[in-house]
């Protein structure tokens, strides 16, 4: 198999799962149920795994486009910005998996609390009374958001060639993340330091 066919058969399979989600979740909608952590009802119990493995598959894109432009010596864009879209790119499936994955596991996003979202942060409806691993997959997943545009303000700037200063923010970005996660399974609520 070429590697033309490779990437197009990947490419295939993580628009089907993006379709496949999509489904998923405006389906479980528009039924007036919830499409996470359902396990109540045997078809929802046998989708739900299947969904966190299409889920997986449409991320993991993330970190094959960091590969390829990492290795791609031909593109012709500021050296910062590079830096920001593979760091972004490549931090968002490892992030993202943790998170998930422990959501998954423990078959809800709070930790403690009343894992009530009317209880919660104005707008997002992250948990104020307790931990809510929601945070921290929200950032994880938007790595290939943050960092970039992290790198872009540097390119406007002008400052292109910075970048050490993308790798610094890029570290520091996972810290956040990390942070964010062990502060829920704590069952400490997001900005529970400030406010």
């Amino acid at each position: 198999m070429t590697r033309r066919t490779a990437y197009r058969l990947f490419a295939g399979a993580v628009v089907f799962a993006i379709a496949a989600e999509m489904a998923w979740i405006g389906g479980a909608a528009a039924m007036g149920t919830a499409s996470h952590f359902n396990t109540g009802e045997p078809v929802w119990a046998a989708l739900y795994p299947v969904m966190g493995a299409m889920a997986a598959l449409l991320t993991s894109a993330s970190a094959v486009y960091a590969v390829a432009i990492a290795r791609n010596r031909d593109l012709t864009i500021a050296p910062a910005l590079k830096a920001g879209l593979v760091w972004g790119l490549g931090l968002t499936l490892p992030l993202t998996l943790v998170t998930a994955g422990t959501m998954s596991s423990l078959n809800g996003h709070n930790v403690g609390g009343s894992g009530m979202a009317t209880e919660g942060l104005w707008l997002i409806g992250w948990l104020r009374d307790g931990g809510d691993l929601r945070v921290a997959h929200f950032f994880a997943t938007h790595a290939m958001h943050f960092v970039p545009a992290f790198a872009l303000a540097l390119v406007w700037l002008g400052r292109p060639r910075e970048s050490r200063a993308v790798h610094g923010f890029a570290l520091a970005f996972a810290l956040f993340v990390l942070a964010t996660f062990a502060q829920a399974l704590m069952g400490r609520p997001f900005l529970a330091m400030i406010g």
